[in-house]
């Protein structure tokens, strides 16, 4: 209520600012007529009831929404139905269990401003005791147990307090859970500690929670809590400091200390998920396998072995050999309260690999099921499950989706990065928006990669390049982006990343490149998955000029859920088609090119802008002409070609000429004229 000199609640009432039904005896409470003969012929008895209506409003003031049989367990029943005909409390059904809550939010505010500090602390103990007495029957009872009673006169309960820490960290509600884990470490306990650093850690204060972690260590008296110690502090180390050498350093000095085959398991899962993570997939999959091989290892030690495994097998190659490796860590992190927010960094390792094979429906439907399933959780979960979201609309082809996803999901994650997940948004931003032909906001975008780029993400280089690459596609400076996806192509296979080799060489293919078939014709027995073969037809059928090769490249994209792949080469079957002056058949396989186009919402590739609107320009002519339209000096674009200015103005001469324009100027105007993105 107002105090200091402002307005009490009678005052309130009466001045008609505020009305509270019943509240007050200047009138008679509707739908209660069958109380008036008890008040008047007993009015300390009505006094009573409304005293204890009062009360009822109090504590649903404090912790709403209550259960009805809770709060009757508190006040008299009778005070809890009148406080609803009195219409300050409304009860409503959810599931099976009638709950009450304020009719408005206004009179909350006034219960608890009247409520003095200890008449609280005693009433959150009563609703606290009495969740206990129904046994917390559902999942977040505990944690609002726990909450209540950390605010009470109730002796503390580290237990309790504790295992409400561990809840709070796996719906990532980091700052209650440093809450609730440093009212646990008071008493001192191990468990309570350990819970308090990986909040800490999680709320991206790695310095605290490594100091606290290593006092912890010296607590520690047996193997098991040594590992207990070694394993959080090792992803700390790795994910969030971004130190992953020291990381490695922890473990493999913890394994030289331990000898029970159980805890150098649990090690060895750890080690294979830094392997992945570090472009070492072989090692991650072999390291990831043997601890997947114990049949009783702890359910964030499952997570994280998976990563080595999946990520591992995905980058090689190998999707066929996952089996039930990826559904046996999600159903591990479903009970873990450490392993939730890791499982989605294992999502992410495998959409990848899906991506990379070429099971793009899979990978739909694995970002569908992630965002389902973080709708009932608020915070940095949501925000990593629309991330996820984000990578599969954008492998499907859904840019303006995936770029608002990214936004969307880097807007909440930047301030409190842990697992590189900001940084990954941030990677296929650039691509998103360069591929929609967004050459700006692309490069804005790739700029900051420098300055947000995560240590721990060495896997995730290739697609550094690529986006690199697709800026450079979108500015018009497509020589160098063929040389860039070589550049990532070269990068993974000296990693043992063939899958994203493969996925490489096909992106210089739809930038144009001719020189890449070979390769993938070698490589296309060695990956699994639709996406391998169908980007060696495609290779080749650029490479030959064989636009119904090209078509039909297009066609097995598209099936396969690549719809910008698709659209990639059903554009340059069309142009292939024009310069052989096959117009009805160019017109036709340009059609199908702004079908996909539109379906990737508005694509804008180099080899969708070349056939919107053939021109009579060699590939190097118009290369030219477009870094020219987007602002590139003579020196800057002889320095992307790696030619000498000389040449550039020669170039530019000729173009002129065969456009019949005077300069850059005529020239910007002439290809926005003629339909062709500048």
């Amino acid at each position: 209520m107002f105090v200091n000199g402002t307005r009490t609640l009678p005052q309130l009432a009466s001045s008609g600012l505020v009305q509270f039904p019943g509240q007050f005896p200047v009138s008679r409470p509707r739908g209660i007529e069958f109380l008036g003969p008890l008040i008047e012929l007993a009015p300390c008895v009505g006094q009573v009831l409304f005293e204890q209506r009062d009360a009822a409003l109090k504590l649903v003031a404090l912790s709403e929404p209550l259960g009805v049989t809770l709060l009757g367990r508190l006040v008299d029943p009778a005070a809890v139905e009148l406080a609803e005909t009195s219409g300050v409390v409304k009860v409503e059904r959810d599931g099976r269990r009638l709950e009450a809550r304020l009719a408005h939010p206004l009179y909350g505010e006034l219960q608890r401003a009247r409520l003095g500090q200890l008449t609280a602390r005693r009433l959150r103990g009563s609703i606290a005791t009495a969740l206990a007495a129904t046994g917390c029957r559902r999942v977040d009872d505990t944690l609002r147990r726990a909450v209540l009673a950390a605010d009470s006169d109730l002796e503390p309960d580290a237990a309790l307090l504790t295992d409400a820490a561990h809840r709070a960290i796996q719906m990532l509600d980091l700052p209650l859970a440093e809450r609730l884990a440093r009212a646990a470490a008071e008493t001192g306990g191990f468990e309570a500690r350990s819970a308090l650093a990986h909040a800490l850690s999680w709320l991206n204060r790695a310095d605290e929670a490594d100091a606290e972690l290593t006092a912890l260590a010296g607590l520690a008296s047996t193997e098991q809590q040594r590992l207990a110690v070694a394993v959080p502090r090792a992803a700390n180390l790795f994910w969030t400091a971004g130190r992953p050498a020291e990381a490695e350093a922890v473990l493999e000095e913890t394994t030289s200390r331990l000898s029970d085959p159980f805890c150098l398991d649990v090690l060895t899962a750890v080690r294979g998920s830094f392997h992945v993570f570090q472009g070492r997939p072989r090692e991650g999959a072999e390291d990831g396998a043997a601890a997947l091989a114990r049949a009783d290892l702890p359910d964030l030690a499952v997570v994280l072995a998976s990563f080595g495994v999946v990520g591992g097998l995905g980058a090689m190659g190998r999707t066929d050999g996952l089996g039930s490796v990826a559904p046996r860590a999600y159903a591990a992190a479903a009970r873990s309260f450490d392993a939730a927010a890791p499982a989605l960094g294992l999502c992410d390792l495998h959409m990848t690999g899906l991506r990379l094979a070429g099971r793009l429906h899979e990978v739909e439907e694995l970002g569908r099921a992630r965002l389902r399933a973080s709708r009932a959780v608020h915070g940095p979960m949501q925000l990593m499950a629309v991330a996820l979201a984000g990578h599969a609309a954008l492998y499907r082809g859904q840019l303006r989706t995936a770029v608002r996803r990214f936004r969307e999901a880097r807007a909440g994650l930047v301030p409190t990065e842990t697992q590189g997940f900001a940084f990954r948004c941030l990677v296929n931003l650039v691509q998103a928006l360069a591929m929609t032909g967004d050459a700006a906001a692309a490069r804005h975008a790739l700029d900051r990669t420098e300055t947000e780029r995560h240590p721990a993400a060495v896997f995730f280089e290739p697609d550094l390049v690529l986006a690199q690459a697709w800026t450079s596609a979108a500015e018009g400076a497509v020589t160098e982006a063929v040389r860039l996806a070589h550049d990532a192509a070269t990068l993974a296979a000296d990693r043992d990343q063939v899958a994203y080799a493969m996925y490489a060489l096909h992106t210089a293919v739809r930038f144009g490149d001719r020189t890449s078939a070979a390769r993938l014709a070698a490589l296309a027995g060695k990956v699994d998955g639709p996406r391998a073969p169908v980007a060696a037809a495609h290779a080749a059928g650029l490479a030959a000029g064989d636009a119904d090769a090209l078509l039909a490249a297009s066609a097995a994209l598209e099936e396969m859920g690549d719809l910008a792949a698709a659209a990639d080469a059903a554009a340059q079957a069309a142009t292939v088609h024009s310069r052989a002056d096959r117009r009805t058949a160019a017109r036709a396989a340009a059609a199908r090119a702004h079908r996909l186009a539109e379906e990737c919402e508005g694509a804008r590739t180099p080899a969708l802008i070349t056939a919107a609107r053939p021109l009579p320009l060699t590939d190097r002519e118009r290369e030219i002409a477009m870094m020219a339209v987007h602002g590139l000096s003579n020196r800057d674009i002889a320095a992307r070609l790696v030619v000498s200015v000389r040449t550039v103005e020669g170039h530019l001469y000729r173009i002129y000429g065969k456009l019949g324009v005077a300069g850059r100027g005529d020239l910007a105007a002439f290809l926005s004229s003629a339909g062709t993105d500048t």
